[in-house]
């Protein structure tokens, strides 16, 4: 058992050109971890991520889908997954049409600078 104190930091990776934009912009919440990424061969670029925890990861979920809602009038240009994959820790997977990336990397870059991310009682109910 590991008893020393962690942090997360940032580490350089190989990304596909084409989800770099999205890639970048999740890296900018201090809280997650991008895990896989890739440009897709159907022109559908997608990021796995997660938190230190599951019920960060969880907790995590629920606000941003939350924040995305809020500031995107188009909830069905991107795919939001929230699921317990391989290892039994949950991940979260955006996928987004190529032609919708700026605009969903745009509403992360105002989320995160902004206070919808605010975890409270209202920002848990979808």
């Amino acid at each position: 058992m590991n008893t020393h104190k962690e942090k997360l930091i940032k580490v350089n990776a190989w990304v596909d050109i084409g989800v770099v934009p999205l890639v970048e912009a999740l890296n900018e919440f201090s809280e997650i971890l991008t895990l896989d990424s890739c440009e897709g061969y159907d022109n559908n670029p997608n990021v796995w991520f997660r938190c230190k925890t599951e019920g960060e990861t969880v907790e995590f979920a629920f606000r941003l889908i939350k924040a995305l809602r809020t500031q995107l009038n188009e909830a069905d240009a991107f795919d939001f997954k929230l699921g317990w994959v391989g290892t039994g820790e949950p991940l979260i997977q955006i996928i987004t049409p190529k032609h919708y990336l700026d605009t969903l990397v745009s509403a992360l870059t105002a989320i995160r600078t902004s206070s919808l991310m605010t975890l409270n009682a209202e920002n848990l109910a979808v």
